[in-house]
């Protein structure tokens, strides 16, 4: 890896303890787990960012990527746009 560079694996929320396992076997790849659930602090991930006062696990990726200075792709604003209206039924 680039110095710096950080992969990693986001799951949200993560419903099913199974879906990480394969994220798991890959050596240096970080489970990051997002979610908004009560419960969800578990710890089945690496990293969790976890609130539940939180409209919905896709706010939070919104939020990770504006104070992580990361550009959003196409894909990942699509991603996020539809956890925010499945979640608050908009």
């Amino acid at each position: 890896h680039e110095q710096g560079h950080v992969e990693f694996v986001a799951l949200l929320p993560l419903t099913d303890p199974d879906a990480g396992k394969a994220a798991a076997e890959r050596d240096g790849v970080l489970r990051l787990v997002v979610d908004h659930h009560v419960g969800s602090d578990r710890g089945d991930g690496d990293v969790l960012l976890w609130d539940v006062e939180a409209c919905s696990s896709g706010a939070l990726m919104y939020d990770l990527f504006r104070h992580g200075g990361v550009p959003m792709t196409q894909p990942a604003a699509e991603g996020i746009f539809v956890s925010i209206v499945s979640d608050t039924g908009w």
